[in-house]
């Protein structure tokens, strides 16, 4: 995050970096392993408000997690599944709060998958239209429409 922090100060014009941590697709114990984790993306991203802070760049930055899988509900012993649902989250220049409806653990669909109550698209198609100024037609397969009031434009 402090290379990512560096490279944004440096005015070349990068307007995307992409940081990964691995770690999470753990079936059994994860507990331990998703608090690490969690706790190391809370570090490392209030380590980077302060770094963006410090060099003006906080109003003008996005962060956007993703998932390629989300878990499933439901334990198979010590852990869980890959599931259909997951979360996101954005940091920045966003209207704060919980977007989309809240998960239930009692309406599952067939496969006992949480029900995605907004779909990858749409973030996408956010992220696209919303923060960069792009048509999100141009750049995904579907038709996806941005989710409204979620980036502050």
């Amino acid at each position: 995050m402090a290379i990512a922090a560096k490279l944004l100060g440096s005015k070349t014009g990068v307007r995307v970096i992409l940081v990964s941590l691995g770690g999470f697709d753990t079936h059994t114990n994860q507990r331990g392993t998703h608090d690490a984790l969690l706790d190391q993306i809370d570090r490392s991203l209030a380590a980077f408000q302060s770094d963006l802070d410090r060099r003006g760049l906080i109003d003008t930055t996005l962060v956007a997690t993703m998932s390629e899988f989300g878990r499933r509900p439901l334990e198979n012993g010590s852990g869980t599944d890959h599931g259909s649902a997951s979360t996101a989250l954005l940091w920045g220049p966003v209207k704060p709060g919980v977007h989309g409806d809240e998960l239930s653990l009692t309406s599952l669909d067939e496969n006992d998958n949480f029900v995605a109550t907004m779909m990858m698209d749409e973030y996408y198609a956010t992220l696209a239209e919303k923060w960069f100024g792009v048509d999100a037609n141009d750049v995904l397969t579907t038709k996806a429409k941005p989710i409204e009031g979620i980036v502050n434009e």
